[in-house]
This record gives structure tokens, sequence and C-alpha cells, in this order.
């Protein structure tokens, strides 16, 4: 309960700095967190740039630039970060080292004493008035004051006993000189030299002795290492529970999910990710052994050895969650009722666990049937972009264009879009299924009701979700071409002297069953290849991703977007394939 009172004053004098200061002050501000620890805050604090980590610095009293403001008193912004928490958490509330009285100094009080090491100034009560009075009689060479804090925690309390005090010890008679006279001649020649301000000397001490400044809040963080340190040290001691070692613990990673409502006794040790990634021989790997503090699990010497080859011989799948599709030509309930037909396409593990073929299998949001066709898929995902399209409508009152078009590009149209070039239509049906979703959603529109689909993305400004696919696709095959996209597929180009660069399509057998070569021609392999080539040459030649995207807008506004939906009758499939069979205009990029 104290802890979260002392937080909320803490808190309190966080918000009063935020009341007065700058955009990029609060920047520094809102990233200090008094919950949590130095070094957490020293991280934060990293990621604003100078001119805020400054702004800052100038709002609780610290100067980080000269006089004239032309030289940076702070070289490093580590240094100046720190400098920034020890000033901030100097304004929380404090406990007086005489009067053991509890105040709180503010960015206005000129304290008498600063701590050396935390920046915390002094309680002006009257012991401290009556040391200050004297303190030029007691010290004439100088003097350094630490808060009671900083005195425990560099452990100084017992040198402030009159037992402990420096005696001074007289030179000798016939000691030499420290100096050489060449020094001392150095020296004379620096001395007549312009001399650096004070503050500038001070910063440089500052920035020499940086690790030696603590602050009250670093106490906490070096009990909490400690802690951290005896547990991890309990923890290794413990014996390691075997069924963690194989990842099938039932009391989970840390071992205290309640199984048969018990945790587990045994240990749970955190891994060594310097270790697993790259062994002990590599030099970003772990070359602690035993002295590290986590765990280092039984590595394959394959593994560690050739890590990119994946031939580690000791990782154990998990076979219950492997699924098959099976496709076949011919898929007739008939053939599927005979007795030799589970054992061609049942998969055994070496374990005995049979995977049998499944009908729909999605692999990374994309829905793979078994009869080599994207119904299913496509089905799924117009359903969830009707619902999201839905839910926009319902939630939303505004039916401008510039509300409803950036909601639904960003929520409706993404979801119908994803991972398209996989499975790009052919079938009208399916194209019209996709496109009915644009075309309802577009409806709802302000001022767009009464105006039909085509006429709509005209107005709009918007590419059917067809013209759009088949854009994705021709992009896709110019970062194969340029190298900025994976080649898993096999492409290859031929440069024509007269016809330029064009991508070959693969041939196909044309004795195969017609159900095969129509699904031949629906692949993105002979597709894409198909759209890139009808490309003019000086277009297929572009190097660059924008000048490509800009030339490819500039092509495709001269074919038509008619895309086929329900009740009308276009000229064609709308693809740019049929255009560039049936358009008589000449198609350039120009």
């Amino acid at each position: 309960m104290e802890l979260e009172e002392e937080l909320a004053k803490q808190r309190v004098v966080i918000g009063g700095l935020l009341n007065v200061a700058s955009a990029d002050a609060k920047r520094v501000l809102a990233a200090y967190s008094p919950e949590k620890g130095y070094s957490y805050n020293l991280t934060k604090l990293l990621k604003c740039n100078s001119r805020q980590l400054e702004a800052c610095a100038s709002l609780v009293g610290l100067k980080a630039r000269s006089a004239d403001g032309s030289e940076k008193l702070y070289q490093k912004l580590e240094i100046l970060a720190d400098r920034i928490i020890l000033k901030i958490e100097s304004l929380f509330e404090a406990e007086c080292s005489d009067c053991r009285a509890v105040y709180c100094n503010t960015l206005e009080s000129e304290p008498l004493f600063t701590c050396r090491l935390c920046l915390l100034g002094s309680h002006n009560c009257e012991e401290i008035k009556r040391k200050a009075e004297n303190v030029g009689q007691l010290y004439p060479s100088g003097f350094v004051w630490l808060c009671n804090v900083c005195l425990g925690k560099n452990d100084l309390v017992s040198m402030l006993s009159p037992t402990n005090t420096l005696k001074k010890q007289p030179l000798k008679k016939n000691s030499k000189p420290t100096a050489s006279v060449e020094k001392l001649n150095t020296i004379k020649e620096k001395d007549s030299e312009e001399e650096k301000t004070e503050e500038e000397e001070e910063i440089k001490e500052e920035e020499d002795k940086v690790d030696e400044r603590q602050s009250p809040n670093r106490v906490r963080d070096d009990r909490e290492s400690e802690k951290s340190g005896r547990e991890s040290q309990k923890e290794k001691n413990r014996e390691i529970c075997e069924l963690y070692k194989r990842r099938a613990c039932p009391h989970g990673l840390k071992g205290k999910t309640l199984h048969d409502g018990k945790v587990c006794d045994k240990s749970h040790p955190k891994k060594c990710f310097k270790f697993c990634d790259f062994g002990s021989r590599h030099k970003n790997g772990c070359k602690r052994g035993k002295k590290c503090q986590y765990w280092h699990p039984r590595l394959c010497r394959k593994a560690c050895n050739n890590p990119q080859s994946g031939s580690c011989t000791q990782v154990e799948l998990h076979e219950q969650k492997f699924e098959v599709v099976s496709y076949n030509l011919n898929t007739s309930k008939t053939l599927r009722e005979l007795p030799l037909y589970p054992e061609n396409v049942e998969y055994s593990t070496p374990k005995g666990h049979v995977i049998t073929p499944q009908e729909i299998v999605c692999d990374l949001g994309v829905n793979v049937s078994s009869s080599r066709g994207w119904g299913p898929h496509i089905e799924k995902t117009v359903q969830g972009a009707r619902k999201m399209a839905a839910w926009v409508l319902s939630a939303f009152r505004d039916r401008s264009p510039t509300v409803m078009l950036t909601l639904y590009k960003s929520m409706v149209r993404s979801k119908l879009e994803y991972c398209c070039p996989v499975w790009n239509p052919v079938k009208i049906t399916e194209i019209q299924r996709l496109e009915n979703v644009q075309r309802s959603f577009t409806r709802k529109i302000l001022g767009c009701s009464e105006l039909q689909y085509w006429d709509r993305l005209k107005k709009l400004k918007l590419m059917s979700l067809q013209r759009r696919r088949e854009r994705y696709c021709i992009i896709h095959v110019w970062k194969i071409l340029n190298e900025e996209a994976p080649n898993d597929i096999g492409f290859t180009f031929n440069c024509h002297q007269r016809l330029g660069l064009k991508a070959v399509i693969p041939p196909v057998n044309k004795n195969s069953q017609l159900s095969v070569r129509s699904d031949y021609d629906s692949t993105f392999r002979v597709r894409a290849a198909q759209l890139f080539n009808i490309l003019p040459p000086e277009l297929r030649a572009t190097t660059s991703l924008d000048g490509f995207k800009a030339g490819l807008g500039r092509f495709m506004e001269q074919c038509p977007d008619t895309p086929p939906i329900p009740g009308y009758t276009p000229s064609n499939d709308n693809s740019l394939l049929s255009w560039r069979r049936t358009h008589t205009m000449q198609l350039s990029c120009a």
C-alpha cells in the first residue's frame, strides 16, 4: 500500500512537469515511467532524439548547450539521458539525512547542497543551514555533499566516523618531485592556451564518472537482479523435468499450470537462446558454458555444424497435427468405396499413426481443396468480407466517399485480396461472387446509389477486384525477374531481339485430359506469365519498382474495366488477355 502511495505521488510530479513542458519535452517525460527501474527508463529515453532530450534538460534545470548555444555540452546522449533521469528523480519525495523529515524539491527551489551522485537537493532545515554557514571555514579546499541514500548505497557511512579520518602525511625532505621539468614546461604551455569553461569541465568529469553515479531507483534494480540471480541458481540446482525437455510437460513451460490439482515439482529453467541458435563454437554463440545462468539443452551435432541444412535427427514431429490432401482425377464415389482405395490414399507414419486425407486443408490462411479448385476458399473469403462490411456499416453512420472508401480499403478489401495471386479465379461465377462484395458496399456511398456499378467505379476512381488481382500477378512476376522475390516456382525469362524480355511459359501435354489443361491454364505459373508478356517491351525492361507501377497503371487505364456482374452482358470476361485480343487500339505505357 505504501509503494502505491509513493508511486501515486511520483506520478503527480511527472504530471506537473507535463503541464509546463513543451512538445519535445513531453515526449521524453512520457517515456519515463516511475514504476520501472533505471535501465528500463534509460532505454526508453535513448529512443528520443537529441532535440527532445535537450528540451527536457532545459525544463528540469540542466544546461545542455554552451552560453551562446553553438556547442553541445553533452556529446553522448546516454550521459544526457542519465542526467535527466537523475534530475527527475531528485524532484520526488526524500528523507532529510539530518532532521529525518520528508521533503520534496521543486523546479523553483534552490537547495543549499546538491548530492554529487544523484543530484538530489538538500532539505533547507536548520541543521543544513547551520552546516552551510560553517562549511566554508571547515573545508576551505572544497567539499562533496552526498544524500542519505547514496551514503548507504556506496557504504560510505563508516568513513564519516572520527576514527577513519585521514591524517595529513608530511612530505619527506629527500622526496623527489613527481613531475619532470619537461612536463612542467608542457603544463605551462597548456595554461597559456584558451581554457575551457567550468561547465565543460564538469561535464567531462561526469562522463568519466558516469558509472559511479547512482540514483535511488537503481538500488531497486540491483535488488531485483540479485533476487533473480538467486532464483535462477536455485532453479538450476533442481532436477530438470524430463517431459519439459521433450516439450511434453502438461504443466506448461514454467511448470506452474495445474494438472490434476498439482504443479510440476521439477525444474523448468529458461533456455539460453544464444546457445540454442548458434551453439558454443559460433561467434554469436554462448561462451559461458556451466557459468551461464540459463539452461543449455542437448543439441544435434549435425544441426550445430550446418544449421541451415535442417538435417537434425533429434527433432520429433507431432504426428497428430499433420494433414494430407489427395488430388485425384477420378472423384467418383464408386472409386472411394473400393476396398483398396484407402491403402492408396492414406498415409501411415513410422509410429503407426494413420493420417486420413482431408477434403479441405487450411495452409497459411488459404484453403486448399482436393478438387483442385478454389471454390471453398473463395466462399470463405466472401463470407469474412461480408461480415466485416456489415460491421463497418453498422458502426459508422457517415456515408461520405472519403470515410467509406478509407474503411473499405483498409478493412474489407484487404480480406478479399489476401494471397490473391495464388487463388486468382478464372471462372465467371467465382469472379462475380467476389465482385458482388465491392458492388454492394459502393452502393451505400453517398451519391452512388443510383449509378450502375461500372459507372461507380469510374466516379470513385476504383479498379475492379479482378483487375487488381491481375495487377498483383504482374508485379510479382516483375519482382521475381529483378530478384526482389524468391523464384520458388522456377520462372525463366528469354530476351528476344524484337519482342524484348518475355517470361517462358512451360508446355503442357496435348494428350492430357481437358480438366488438367484447364487447371494448367489457370495456374499462377502460366496465367501470370501471359499477363506479363502482353506488356510493352519498354515497360517490361523497367528496373525501378515505382517506375514499373506507374507505367503499369497508365497501361491498364487504356483497357475498359467492365467486370462481369449478374444482369449485365459484357463483351468479354474483362481480363487483360481478353482485351488484348479484342481491343483494336495499340496499348502502350506512354
